[in-house]
């Protein structure tokens, strides 16, 4: 009998992207009572569908791996894989006016028909790389030590996904000796993965996301500063010695992709967190949340990681681990791919006008500046990704919050503290204040954020479509084109939620709102008196 301990979250979510936190979803289920409950899971995809595009290259979509050899390796060293195997499925095209061919997805299916709580696969312990036995008995750990930096400050200076990323490049230049040599042949390299890191510059400026763009930055810039802290001229052995420094650079960004896009979060016996990644399970695929199949996690012992069935499954059905409540956002930043009718998705509004930063990108006004801080700090507005790689620099004393925050009640909240308050540029406070009530100064200011926002696109949401829908991309295959597929997925997303918000603002109260931003005197505001919120 298998009591399973908990369920994971994805780790590298939280890591990446600090800004738009995820909630914590460990929960504990036990496959006696078959008390199998959805739990945020996650794992890697790389497919095209009409539900989910991926962004990695044509020419590599085709992985060469031997079937068998994976699932072979695991079950000789003690792995349970026996209601499943490795799978290419067919998909068909994105739409049927495509001369492609259809697309092929690898992934794990049953081979059998399984009931609910059974066993779908089951990894020893030995067979994961983990960021805390693996880490700790790699010759890399010495990298960063207690004399280099007090285990009380791990964590904030080298977070456990780049621990794992370092022993896992370590592991790959050890490939010929390594016990772990099939699975690190069976990992895609980083233009299969079709993370943010695999665009270039001209692709990534196809989003129009400043945010996102943002946060690619601020990712390089960390990944750098790791690399030059405990990688160049600090490695250990003769590795560094055979490969230059660009190399070697690109190597540990691949190996970080693999563990972001790929590692599972799971808290230890001792309640320590730690990352992992776990062979064959995270070949599973992500699916929309009614399609989720399974649970997972350690079981009572700790040392087996068990996925198990939530529901009878057919068989030769395909075997999903899902992400949890994961927006496209950070989809496209971090696995290359965005999914259509993705409910965790929000609108992002751009609150430059609200902030009041000018070339200086500093708030304009002492007061602005303290209320501003005083919401990032209540958690009304998110802060900034971080400009500082370095992350033991000297930061500013006073928090400053993202130019770029997701539609929602806090977001509202925030603008509606800030305008009964001095948190607004005098300017707008003035121009506001033809508005009688804080309702209806909220209400105008969150429209003009939201009509800010969809101006700064340069295109309309019905331009999109139609390019979307056109011959030149349904007939193209090549990895351009594949990514623009990609931006225009996520601009359409972004400009829908944008104009469902618009609507709504406008159907509160119209009038008000069109007095303020058509800068008309304040009769249209009289004839609206009797307008509800």
């Amino acid at each position: 009998m298998i009591s399973v301990q908990l369920a994971f979250v994805p780790c590298p979510v939280q890591c990446v992207v600090p800004w738009r936190p995820v909630r914590d979803g460990i929960t504990p289920f036990r496959r006696a009572a078959c008390d199998l409950r959805h739990a945020p899971v996650m794992c890697q995809g790389v497919f095209e569908s009409e539900r989910q595009v991926s962004s990695t290259d044509p020419a590599s979509d085709a992985f060469t791996f031997d079937q068998q050899a994976l699932k072979q390796w695991v079950e000789e060293n003690g792995g349970d894989l026996s209601n499943v195997e490795l799978h290419e499925f067919e998909l068909a095209a994105t739409s049927n006016k495509s001369s492609l061919p259809p697309m092929r997805l690898r992934g794990v299916r049953t081979v059998r028909a399984v009931k609910k709580g059974a066993v779908l696969m089951s990894i020893p312990r030995s067979l994961i790389l983990d960021a805390s036995r693996f880490v700790s008995a790699s010759p890399v750990a010495a990298l960063w030590g207690a004399e280099i930096i007090p285990p009380e400050s791990q964590e904030a200076v080298l977070p456990a996904h780049f621990r794992l990323a370092l022993a896992l490049m370590h592991e790959t230049l050890s490939r010929p000796t390594s016990k772990f040599g099939i699975y690190l042949d069976h990992l895609p390299t980083l233009q299969q993965i079709g993370s943010l890191d695999a665009w270039s510059d001209a692709q990534r400026a196809m989003l129009e996301s400043e945010l996102l763009e943002e946060l690619f930055q601020s990712r390089r810039a960390r990944l750098e500063w790791v690399f030059n802290t405990f990688v160049r001229g600090k490695w250990v052995g003769n590795q560094q010695a055979e490969l230059d420094g660009h190399v070697m650079l690109e190597l540990f960004a691949a190996c970080l992709a693999q563990v972001t896009s790929r590692a599972y979060a799971g808290r230890e016996a001792d309640g320590s967190i730690t990352s992992m990644l776990v062979p064959f399970v995270d070949m599973a695929n992500h699916p929309l949340p009614h399609e989720l199949n399974t649970v997972k996690g350690l079981d009572e012992t700790g040392e087996n990681f068990v996925v198990l069935a939530r529901q009878n499954i057919g068989a030769q059905q395909q075997v999903y681990l899902s992400y949890g409540d994961v927006p496209n956002m950070i989809l496209l930043q971090q696995f290359g791919f965005v999914l259509d009718g993705n409910p965790y998705s929000e609108a992002l509004i751009d609150c430059q006008l609200v902030l009041g930063r000018g070339e200086s990108d500093e708030p304009s006004a002492e007061g602005s500046a303290r209320e501003i801080a005083a919401l990032v700090t209540s958690g009304r507005l998110l802060p900034c990704p971080g400009s500082v790689a370095d992350p033991r620099a000297s930061r500013p004393a006073a928090p400053r919050a993202s130019r770029f925050q997701p539609w929602a009640r806090r977001l509202f909240e925030a603008i509606y503290v800030l305008c009964q308050s001095e948190g607004l540029e005098a300017s707008l406070y003035a121009k506001l204040n033809r508005l009688k009530s804080v309702d209806e100064r909220a209400d105008a200011l969150a429209l003009a954020l939201v009509d800010a926002t969809l101006d700064a696109f340069s295109s309309t949401l019905e331009q999109d479509v139609a390019e979307l829908a056109g011959p030149e991309l349904l007939c193209s295959s090549t990895l351009d084109d594949r990514r623009r597929v990609l931006a225009l997925k996520f601009r359409i997303e972004q400009k829908k939620l944008l104009l469902e918000a618009q609507r709504n603002l406008k159907s509160r109260r119209a009038p008000y709102i069109l007095a303020l931003l058509t800068d008309r005197p304040s009769k249209a505001a009289t004839k609206a008196k009797g307008f509800k919120q």
